[in-house]
């Protein structure tokens, strides 16, 4: 039997190599991604198996909704912390790079790669199973870029044994995860590793191992009768994902949206580009303004200063002018009393000089300034 092969390194054709002979069996992915695109459990899905998808983007989990109505598919993060929501660290176009890991979300800063990051719930491994009373998992795939082992913790392997578990161990960048640390929370549950395809760990449980760990031993090949995915199909999926539509798509009316985004894209650019120049202009002009403001401010400030020495030179030629105005006063008192004193002295020298005392007493004057009085004589 034919099948195709969805997965990003063939995942899916080595495990159903070791499980094919499993009719309607069960699967848990743990960071399941996009249904279709580099998707683990697809090729089981089509052949009639269903499971738990566990996936923390709310477009890639709605996508698994409406992709996979036999599947439970929850939008939540798997973790040992003991919290309902934590933050996701979410890779610009690389959906499947978004991590809870803080060491890796670093190190994808470090890249220089677009992240943003989002509050997303949390939910334990060992929780998710219970609530959905699956009594037989036939294989675990853990996929969260770096935050491999503590999904592991969430899941009592001693008790919850599925037969495979597929552990990714060298993330996006080529990091390696704590590869050792899984393997030894792995092994001291009874785990046997089977194969390394050089992204992932494969795991057997010891009581399967007899059955299921043969097929392990060669990597995949030609006798493994596969076929690729249809990539064209897939890539237009995942493009009219991007423009915000959901799949499944026609290629035309991806294609009309794609032109329809372009066409908004150019009509901004240029928008933007008018915006830029007017912005140019505005600044300009509010540079001109605020110069006039300025020097509006600096007249003002001179003629407030202006106008405050005036001040200070009216009020003192104010004061100047009562200064004078109350010497003036008291000059022409002064000078009445002094016109008022002539007056009297006037009235005495007349009654002096009208007097006979006066009269009698010339001779004896005459006597003494001989000059004085021969001048008035002659002058008369």
């Amino acid at each position: 039997m034919t099948v195709t092969s969805y997965a990003q390194n063939f995942e899916d054709v080595l495990l159903w190599r070791a499980l094919r002979h499993v009719v309607h069996g069960t699967y848990v992915d743990v960071g399941a991604g996009h249904p279709v695109h580099n998707n683990v459990t697809k090729l089981f899905y089509d052949a009639g198996w269903s499971g738990i998808n566990i996936e923390p983007l709310p477009n890639l989990a709605e996508a698994l909704l409406l992709e996979r109505p036999r599947d439970v598919s929850i939008q939540a993060a798997v973790s040992s912390q003991d919290v309902e929501e934590a933050d996701l660290t979410i890779v610009d176009v690389w959906d499947e790079l978004s991590t809870m890991s803080t060491q890796r979300a670093a190190e994808l800063r470090a890249e220089g790669r677009a992240v943003t990051t989002a509050t997303v719930p949390v939910v334990r491994l060992d929780e998710v199973i219970a609530a959905n009373g699956l009594a037989e998992i036939h294989f675990l795939k853990v996929d969260v870029e770096g935050a491999e082992l503590d999904v592991l913790h969430t899941v009592d392997l001693a008790k919850t044994r599925p037969w495979v578990v597929v552990v990714e161990v060298v993330s996006g960048g080529g990091d390696a995860n704590p590869r050792e640390a899984i393997r030894a929370e792995l092994t001291g549950n009874r785990y046997r590793h089977a194969y390394f395809d050089g992204l992932n760990d494969f795991y057997v449980a010891e009581e399967r191992a007899s059955d299921v760990l043969p097929s392990f031993g060669t990597p995949v090949n030609v006798t493994d009768d596969f076929v690729l995915a249809s990539g064209g199909a897939h890539v237009v999926d995942l493009i009219g994902e991007k423009v915000g539509m959901t799949p499944p798509t026609q290629t035309s009316e991806v294609l009309q949206r794609v032109e329809a985004v372009v066409r908004d894209r150019v009509a901004f650019e240029s928008e933007g580009l008018a915006a830029r120049e007017r912005l140019t202009v505005l600044e300009a002009e509010l540079e001109r303004a605020l110069g006039d403001v300025r020097g509006w401010r600096l007249k003002a400030e001179t003629m407030e200063q202006t106008s405050f020495e005036r001040e200070r030179m009216v009020a003192w030629y104010a004061a100047e002018v009562s200064n004078l105005r109350g010497r003036s006063a008291r000059q022409a008192q002064l000078i009445a009393r002094q016109e008022e004193e002539l007056d009297r002295l006037r009235v005495r020298m007349s009654e002096v000089f009208a007097s006979t005392s006066w009269r009698l007493t010339m001779p004896v004057r005459a006597a003494r300034r001989p000059r004085t009085y021969l001048r008035k004589f002659l002058g008369r």
